[in-house]
């Protein structure tokens, strides 16, 4: 995939421990684990596998805006997945996209997962 875009791919994810967020008897390397997890299974998802040797991976404590700000002000652009709700909620734009699209230093392209079906 970096061929094709001509420079490096990174992937992202950014965590907070709050409440409700769940419990891991490891503590803030549960934490972290799961987050990196999530990321291995959403570039595999949607790229395929074989993506994961080709993309930096990032497992990042903080605000997930926060954070993904920071990050624009080093990249060409910043593409973020929506909240992966369905029906209404899944139509509105989540406040962590929102806010990069308004704060980010690079452009922003937020892509909408249609692999689960319509949300009608």
């Amino acid at each position: 995939y970096c061929g094709l875009i001509g420079g490096e791919l990174h992937a992202i994810i950014a965590w907070e421990r709050g409440p409700g967020f769940g419990y891991f008897p490891e503590g803030v390397r549960g934490f972290e684990q799961e987050a990196r997890h999530t990321l291995r299974r959403t570039i595999a998802k949607f790229l395929g596998d074989e993506a994961i040797i080709d993309i930096d991976m990032h497992v990042i404590e903080g605000s997930p805006t926060a954070v993904l700000v920071t990050e624009s002000a080093s990249a060409h652009l910043l593409v973020l997945g929506d909240r992966g709700y369905e029906g209404l909620a899944g139509r509105l734009l989540g406040s962590v996209a929102e806010s990069c699209a308004r704060r980010a230093r690079c452009s922003v392209v937020i892509v909408k997962d249609h692999t689960a079906g319509p949300t009608s």
